[in-house]
């Protein structure tokens, strides 16, 4: 297997506290690894720092033998590098398929003006990115919710529709902010099968989580 993830001495401070301090990581290809600990130890901090959304006061960071530690979120993306957030982030207005859409915003080549004017290339690329879209909500078990607004479907299901749009883009690294949180019994089994398809699919995972069983099973 190879090194999808590697960090060295990652540290993130805010003021005189040290979030993550001197951080060692290594993920392998095709593995699903859990991150487990109390509120307030970190974890979403490291997230916030693997995704560019924070960045680290020091370390490095390597994603499949690149540094990306000073990257833009969306170019972290475009890399390759996928992530939910505890507290679902869609927009209400805009339908279930509409809001996986827009997580491949950043590798479609769909243009402003081509957009505007209807033009061909505008409307096949747009034809590719629902398809793919579709297939995300199918591999989620939301296909049948995909011309709902999002404002209409449960909070669970939201969860779901923040997956489906990280796996729009096909990422080697999917990032997962407590994703079985507010799930029952039921909803934590179908994300269990769920992960254990994209590990079967090759997906490497990396996930917060304080579910103990889910991750005693998975990681």
């Amino acid at each position: 297997m190879s090194t999808v993830l590697l960090t060295r001495g990652l540290t993130k401070r805010f003021g005189g506290l040290a979030a993550v301090s001197d951080l060692d990581l290594r993920v392998e290809e095709g593995e699903i690894r859990a991150l487990i600990g109390p509120n307030g130890a970190g974890k979403t901090t490291l997230l916030n720092m693997l995704c560019g959304v924070t960045p680290p006061s020091g370390g490095e960071i390597v994603f499949r033998d690149a540094r990306i530690q000073g990257l833009r979120p969306h170019a972290i993306a475009k890399l390759g590098i996928g992530r939910t957030f505890q507290v679902p982030r869609l927009f209400v207005d805009l339908t279930v398929l509409q809001n996986v859409m827009v997580g491949y915003h950043c590798r479609t080549r769909l243009r402003l003006v081509p957009t505007l004017l209807g033009l061909g290339s505008a409307r096949a690329e747009e034809r590719r990115v629902e398809a793919r879209a579709r297939e995300a909500l199918a591999l989620v078990g939301l296909a049948a919710d995909a011309d709902r607004p999002a404002r209409s479907i449960a909070f669970v299901q939201q969860r779901l529709v923040e997956i489906a749009r990280a796996l729009v883009l096909e990422p080697a690294l999917l990032l997962l902010d407590e994703p079985a949180a507010g799930m029952n019994a039921t909803e934590t089994g179908q994300l269990e099968r769920l992960l254990a398809t994209l590990r079967a699919r090759g997906l490497t995972v990396l996930f917060i989580e304080h579910h103990i069983r889910l991750v005693m099973t998975l990681a």
